[in-house]
C-alpha cells in the first residue's frame, strides 16, 4: 500500500506547537501516514525572517525528533531563492514515487494569499486540507472558491480542528522581552534557540 504524506509548509520562525499539533490532528483526521514539514527560503506574503532559513530548517529537524511521523525537507531552503508550492510538490513526488501526497494549509492563507497554478497543484495532489483559523469562517472560504473557479474543487477539504493558540510573532515578542516561551515549542527549540541567541533584540 502506497504511503500518504502530507506536506505542511511554512516559515516557521520559530516553529512551535501549534504547528506540529496542526499535523497531528489532520493525520488522525484523515489517515496520512507521515507530514513532512517544508520551511520556506523566503515566505512569498510575508517579510523576509531576521533568523537565517539554516536556523529554522535546524529548528525543524529538532521538533520533528519528538514524533516519528514527522519528517523534513529542506528543498526550498536549499534553493537560496523563493518557491512556488507546485515546485516542491513536484520535487516531493519525484523523492517518494510511490508515495500519495496532500497538501495541509491554514485558511487564512487561502484566503488572503495568491497561490501560483492552482490547478496544477490539485491535479497531482489526493486532497488539498484546509484547517480553521481564528478570524476565517467557512463562508469566506466558499466565497475565495467561487472566485478561483477551480477545476477540481473536490479536493479542497476543510478540517475543523481544535488549535493551539500559539502563535511564532509572539514567541518572537516574549524572547525579545527576555520572557519564558516554555511549553510553548519544545524544549530541543528552545534550547537552540538560547545556544544561538535568536529573537533577541
Amino acid at each position: 500500500m502506497s504511503m500518504r504524506i502530507g506536506i505542511l509548509g511554512g516559515t516557521f520562525n520559530p516553529i512551535h506547537y501549534g504547528h506540529l499539533r496542526l499535523g497531528i490532528e489532520v493525520m488522525e483526521r484523515t489517515g496520512l501516514d507521515k507530514i513532512i514539514l517544508v520551511p520556506n527560503y523566503l515566505p512569498p506574503h510575508k517579510a523576509a525572517p531576521r533568523v537565517s532559513a539554516q536556523d529554522r530548517l535546524a529548528m525543524c529537524s529538532l521538533a520533528a525528533q519528538s514524533c516519528p511521523s514527522f519528517m523534513v525537507n529542506d528543498y526550498e531552503i536549499s534553493k537560496g531563492h523563493l518557491s512556488y508550492t507546485i515546485e516542491t510538490i513536484e520535487h516531493l513526488q519525484k523523492l517518494y514515487p510511490e508515495a500519495i501526497f496532500s497538501f495541509i494549509t491554514g485558511a487564512d492563507s487561502l484566503v488572503k494569499s495568491v497561490w501560483h497554478r492552482l490547478d496544477d497543484i490539485l491535479e497531482r495532489l489526493e486532497a488539498f486540507y484546509v484547517v480553521n483559523r481564528p478570524g476565517i469562517t467557512i463562508d469566506e472560504l466558499q466565497e475565495k472558491l467561487e472566485e478561483l473557479k477551480l477545476l477540481q474543487l473536490e479536493k479542497v477539504i476543510w478540517i475543523d480542528a481544535p488549535g493551539l493558540d500559539i502563535s511564532s510573532t509572539h514567541i518572537r515578542d516574549y524572547l525579545a522581552q527576555r520572557r519564558s516561551v516554555k511549553f510553548l515549542l519544545p524544549d530541543s527549540v528552545l534550547e537552540y534557540i538560547r545556544l544561538r541567541q535568536l529573537f533577541v533584540e
